[in-house]
């Protein structure tokens, strides 16, 4: 067989068990997340709300869209110099509000970004750790995410929420038990290991945080290793309320 030929059936195996094989790297084992959507469309699922906490530049904004475009949509990203992309995608845009803040956990009115480079607007900017410091190290405005959208959010609209915020989402999920009452799936990006050993939550901890607030692990939509070893580093996982009509379907085929 041509390599062209193995590379297509190769492909066609991938889909065959839920899988996009792409070419961004590799240290990209796969990355699912629009057809994850899709298919959760396609199950009947449509929430009302969207919470993109780690917005960047609307990057992810981008993608679930035209998945569910009569959702509204919250975009929470602290970084000035996302600000302007922000702003102009949601300007003139009444389902779409952008919120210049941080989260974290309650009572931490303000957070250090490190990371971010000299003009900000990194996807690698991360909230510091007591006592770490790195170049570029700026100082943005903080809540929870209950302080912010509890009172905005109805458990009827099956909220999705998606929480990418380079190693800080156990905080985020700590200053949210109350709004993670109301939604009913969640897109977290985790870690596998301690990374640096620098204090990295892992897998395990957010896992068992999200189960003990009645979530259940639903499906697995990317996965990436480190450059060197392809020691699996990061992924994106969906967890779902297990009271929701997306899981109650449990049969083998």
């Amino acid at each position: 067989m041509s390599t062209m030929r193995m590379r297509s059936f190769a492909k066609k195996v991938a889909r065959a068990f839920g899988l996009r094989v792409t070419r961004d790297g590799p240290s990209n084992r796969f990355q699912a997340i629009e057809e994850c959507l899709q298919r959760m469309k396609t199950s009947g699922y449509a929430p009302a709300v969207v919470v993109d906490v780690g917005a960047n530049h609307g990057q992810f904004h981008r993608v679930i869209q035209p998945v569910f475009p009569d959702a509204r949509f919250h975009l929470i990203e602290p970084q000035p110099a996302c600000a302007n992309a922000l702003r102009f995608l949601t300007e003139g845009n009444d389902r779409l509000e952008y919120h210049a803040l941080a989260l974290t956990e309650p009572g931490i009115p303000s957070v250090r970004l490190l990371g971010a480079g000299p003009n900000g607007g990194s996807t690698g900017a991360y909230v510091a750790r007591p006592g770490e410091r790195a170049p570029y190290e700026i100082v943005v405005p903080a809540t929870t995410l209950d302080e912010l959208l509890l009172k905005r959010i109805e458990r009827s609209e099956r909220a999705f929420l998606k929480v990418d915020v380079e190693s800080h989402e156990l905080s985020v999920f700590i200053g949210s038990i109350a709004t993670l009452r109301r939604i009913e799936v969640v897109l977290v990006e985790v870690s596998f290991y301690d990374i640096e050993n620098s204090g990295t939550p892992g897998l395990v901890p957010l896992v068992s945080f999200l189960e003990q607030q009645g979530f259940v692990l639903f499906d697995i939509a990317s996965l990436a290793g480190r450059p060197r070893d392809m020691r699996l580093r990061m992924g994106d996982l969906l967890f779902v309320r297990q009271d929701s009509a997306l899981v109650a379907d449990n049969s083998w085929e």
